[in-house]
């Protein structure tokens, strides 16, 4: 259902209203029986050229409609039916025009919310393509030694074939369909092999038209040398354990001219190949390039290096920390620990963690347990039970545990204006305590907006207040602690929030005006940009500027209390509304850059404050921000729980991520809002669901937990700012 919805609203392709979809269609009623109605008809411009194959002369006519621009390229036409048509047959003779008309009616289907028929004339003209069948024999054997995978040699083999096609085969890559061999899994053996490129029609004209499979006939070699190393000694100089592994290659092709006994002949990303840990083993897998490929030829290389073992270290400090909440306590994961500890030593295929004796650590944990927000180092003591001979010696680990918790200690919040006719409950002035601290400026996006996932303590201090409240039309002081655990919460959190209640008898009725004629509110003209993501923004910017004024924050003010939250006011529609209008309405080539606004709005409880609020203010035309931004300066570590193990699951666990890369990574970066004071970064939207922006995102594994990464972050366009944003990510995985 939601697929055909997206297609039909996108059927338009003007984004213009149905009825004009065709500039010489006629008007029909927008509605009927509560479905869009889409009826309307047109002559198409060019000849629907048909041929021989199996392609219906319906489906030729909807393609050409498609191709002019009168119907989406998403629409199908399945959501016809066919319920008059004139000589929409392909004619017998080539190159005679024929023409005819069909009409299409949108079927009977609850999922299809539209009503009416198309109706299209058109000119049919039949065609004879050109067999460009051919056979195309390479004399030289490929070497395919280097390719990662089969398309990138069918794009080589094609840019050299391209010079023996026949005259006037199209020779475009992209008019073809390739298909045949796949990269071989016999390696060192010449073998015979043939691709197919079936033509796709992509090239056809008017005028010329096509048809075929070019046939290539080819040999393919691919040299691969599996090597198996064994070390008798230990801390080897890298040049002399690349020299080591080299001749092992060229012993197993002591015959070939086209392999050099230096290994300096080639280009190798030595970086993977490194000498193991006693008892440990590295794998090799790595591709030799040739630095004269007249002279030598590529190299695929994969096996592995062992050596015998030794002692194992007796202090391995751990670089990546471990994340703990209150609730674990105390519980790691020990296994964990010991992997990474044994990744940090280079340690491949090192002792089990049960050949060690480990009945302290619970003790350590309990004791050294972090705080919320709050880091703690401690040493573990692994006391080798010599169970397992390979190895020997007992091992201490320094780690850190880190809990990720958000203590922000006593925070005072706005006060709270009521009224009595709303008859007040402990349990109502708790909400709307728990909306001053979930809208105030300090509180984390980490953190679950949803009352039911914290633990509010001390709300007798509440009733307190707000039993003083009734009996007075003083300001009443309340302090209650909220706390909250990582699993429910999203982080480990505790705050003691202060403030103070004031009820009144009766709604407050005073007009209020706010002058914000001295604020700078840029947009850009919409004639030379198309663009009105800008609208949201301005909004909010207007908002932060709002209650700042004397009204919200003088406690001689009469409306003095009344709530600071944007939500709480007839707000946003109508001020968006009139904001949009206006630079809708701004002429781009007017000498006066400024849009004078009077906006207006009122709260939405009527029983508190019956007032209209006017804010006067300028909008100012003006060109764009263009900033890039290099903030890789710092780190930002970032803890996950899980690996991906297909695309959607990087999709999800990117998003998960992304609150916490715009909040800490820019919204909060220190160095960002040094340079660039004025601009609300938390107000601008930015692309992070795109591939582009997914695809980035390298994650670590098992085996290497940890892994940096620098990203690029764009804004979204359409806004007052253009800008990109490099940042620099530590991904740590803990499961």
């Amino acid at each position: 259902m939601r697929k055909i919805l997206t297609l039909l609203t996108t059927f338009l392709i003007t984004s213009a209203s149905i009825t004009s979809v065709i500039s010489c269609g006629t008007i029909s009623p927008p509605k009927i029986a509560g479905r869009e109605n889409i009826s309307t008809e047109f002559t198409l411009t060019n000849n629907v050229i048909v041929t021989d194959d199996n392609m219906a002369v319906e489906e030729s006519i909807f393609n050409q409609a498609k191709s002019e621009g009168r119907i989406s390229q998403d629409l199908s036409l399945d959501f016809f039916e066919i319920t008059d048509a004139e000589n929409m047959v392909k004619p017998t003779a080539a190159n005679t025009p024929q023409t005819g008309h069909v009409v299409l009616t949108v079927r009977q289907d609850e999922d299809i919310p539209y009503i009416g028929s198309v109706t299209i004339r058109f000119t049919l003209v039949k065609k004879l393509s050109m067999d460009i069948s051919q056979t195309v024999n390479l004399k030289n054997v490929w070497d395919v030694t280097k390719y990662e995978n089969v398309e990138e040699l069918y794009n080589d083999i094609w840019e050299k074939a391209v010079g023996s096609f026949k005259p006037e085969t199209p020779i475009d890559i992209e008019t073809y369909d390739i298909s045949g061999f796949d990269l071989p899994s016999v390696y060192n053996t010449e073998l015979p092999v043939t691709m197919f490129s079936e033509y796709n029609g992509k090239a056809n004209t008017p005028t010329s038209l096509f048809s075929g499979t070019i046939t290539f006939n080819l040999n393919i070699i691919s040299y691969r040398a599996t090597v198996n190393l064994k070390l008798q000694q230990n801390n080897l100089d890298p040049k002399l354990l690349y020299d080591l592994v080299w001749k092992k290659v060229k012993q197993q092709f002591s015959d070939d001219h086209g392999v050099s006994s230096d290994y300096n002949d080639y280009q190798v990303e030595w970086s993977d190949v490194i000498e193991p840990d006693i008892g440990g083993n590295t794998w090799l897998n790595f591709l030799a390039t040739p630095n004269n490929e007249n002279i030598h030829h590529y190299m695929r290389v994969d096996g592995f290096i062992c050596k015998d073992q030794i002692e194992l270290p007796s202090t391995i400090e751990l670089s990546i920390p471990i994340v703990v909440t209150q609730q674990e306590r105390p519980n790691v994961d020990k296994d964990w620990i010991w992997k990474l500890a044994m990744r940090k030593a280079n340690i491949n295929g090192g002792p089990a963690l049960t050949n060690f004796n480990t009945t302290d650590w619970q003790t350590i944990f309990s004791k050294n347990w972090p705080n919320i927000g709050r880091t703690e180092t401690v040493t573990l003591r692994a006391v080798n039970r010599n169970t397992d001979p390979m190895f020997k010696g007992d091992v201490k680990i320094t780690l850190k545990l880190i809990n990720q918790g958000i203590d922000p200690g006593l925070l005072e919040l706005d006060p709270i204006l009521l009224v009595k006719s709303d008859n007040h409950t402990t349990d109502s002035v708790l909400h709307l305590v728990w909306d001053k601290l979930i809208n105030n400026k300090a509180w984390n996006p980490h953190l679950s907006r949803d009352l039911v996932n914290f633990k509010p303590e001390d709300l007798d201090r509440l009733s307190n207040a707000l039993r003083d409240a009734e009996n007075s039309e003083e300001w009443k002081s309340y302090a209650i602690n909220i706390s909250g655990k990582q699993e429910d919460a999203g982080r480990d959190f505790k705050i003691t929030v202060h403030g103070k209640i004031k009820m009144v008898n009766k709604a407050i009725e005073k007009d209020a005006i706010i002058d914000l004629s001295d604020k700078t509110y840029n947009f850009m003209p919409r004639k030379q940009f198309g663009s009105d993501n800008q609208v949201s923004y301005l909004v909010h910017q207007i908002w932060g500027d709002i209650i700042k004024n004397s009204i919200f924050t003088a406690n001689d003010e009469q409306a003095f209390g009344l709530s600071k939250i944007q939500t709480d006011w007839n707000y946003f529609e109508p001020i968006y509304q009139q904001i949009d209008e206006a630079i809708n309405k701004y002429d781009a080539s007017s000498s006066d850059d400024k849009i004078p606004l009077e906006l207006k709005f009122s709260f939405r409880n009527n029983a508190i404050y019956t007032g209209q609020v006017t804010v006067k203010l300028n909008l100012t035309a003006s060109e764009p921000i263009n900033l890039d931004f290099n903030l890789t300066s710092s780190m930002l570590p970032i803890f996950i729980r899980s690996l991906p193990t297909t695309s959607e699951d990087k999709k999800e666990l990117v998003k998960n991520m992304v609150n916490t890369i715009l909040y800490d990574g820019i919204i909060k970066n220190p160095d960002l809002k040094a340079q660039q004071r004025n601009i609300l970064w938390q107000l601008l939207s930015y692309d992070t669901a795109t591939e582009e922006f997914i695809e980035q995102f390298n994650f670590p594994t098992e085996s290497n937990p940890q892994r940096e990464l620098i990203i690029n972050i764009k804004t979204s366009s359409g806004q007052f700012v253009n800008g990109s944003f490099m940042l620099k990510i530590n991904l740590i995985y803990q499961p």
